[in-house]
């Protein structure tokens, strides 16, 4: 949602300011972390079961 969200703003943040931008950019940074990271969890799932 976050990355979507980053994608659609991006045209209307050329007359917006720079700290709207900001904002923007930094719940973009987040919600990308926390993809990163539940992606991360499942592949150390299946690695574990893999295990087994």
């Amino acid at each position: 949602m976050g990355i979507i969200f980053v994608g659609t703003t991006g045209i209307v943040t050329d007359q917006a300011q720079l700290t709207g931008w900001g904002v923007v950019l930094a719940l973009g940074i987040v919600s990308l972390i926390d993809l990163i990271v539940f992606i991360y969890n499942i592949y150390k799932g299946i690695k574990i079961l893999a295990q087994d």
